[in-house]
């Protein structure tokens, strides 16, 4: 009797976790489908619309790191910065060592020019880096510029540098550097890197060295 009773409560717990699995995978799918739903109405500009779809899929699976950035791109995309925020917020309770997560809330920051904010995100994003991560170059210029908005031209010239370590012939590191060598009164090295810009395909550069470098 006893063994029959076993397997019997065996046989509901079974039963109990294959309802649970059948009622999550359910959830997940139609947590997919607003997502879908969301990117096709990005698509086609609807952005109020597509913030709907893709809060309904984080709702529904809060796991999903895609879901999050695509909330956030369709916030930024209807100039929402602060939807865009909440966006890479809930992405971090998640994964609180995404990397990028931190460096797309810094340009958020820069944008808003809440400055010392955006040095913070940035200074995250780059203790979190990894030697594989493609943008690891733009976590150094991203944090470069704020620097140089800040006018603290050293520290902007110094990102500039990891910048250019990462992607020699980033011309936008060329050029932005040579403004801060410029304003560091080190003109030669401003005009080299000016000249470097142009030869990397900164045609704008050009009009730097017109007005400094003679």
């Amino acid at each position: 009797m006893r063994i029959y009773t076993f397997l019997f409560i065996i046989a509901l717990t079974g039963t109990a976790y294959g309802q649970e699995f059948n009622e999550r995978d359910s959830i997940n799918r139609e947590a997919s489908v607003a997502n879908n739903n969301g990117f096709a109405l990005l698509e086609n500009e609807e952005y109020v619309e597509a913030i709907d779809q893709f809060r309904k899929a984080i709702v529904l699976d809060p796991t999903k790191i895609i879901y999050y950035y695509n909330l956030a791109n369709a916030c930024l995309k209807s100039n929402n910065y602060d939807c865009a925020l909440e966006a890479y917020a809930g992405a971090k309770l998640h994964y609180p060592n995404e990397a990028d997560l931190y460096m797309y809330t810094g340009d958020i920051y820069q944008k808003q020019n809440k400055l010392k904010e955006a040095i913070l995100e940035y200074d995250k994003a780059i203790n979190l880096e990894k030697n594989d991560n493609p943008l690891k170059y733009l976590f150094y210029f991203n944090r470069g510029n704020t620097y140089l908005k800040l006018k603290n031209y050293k520290a902007a010239a110094l990102n500039y540098t990891s910048t250019l370590n990462e992607l020699p012939d980033y011309y936008g590191a060329y050029t932005n550097r040579g403004m801060a060598y410029y304003n560091l009164k080190r003109k030669s090295e401003a005009c080299s890197d000016w000249q470097k810009a142009v030869k990397n395909g900164h045609a704008a550069a050009k009009q730097y060295i017109s007005m400094y470098c003679k």
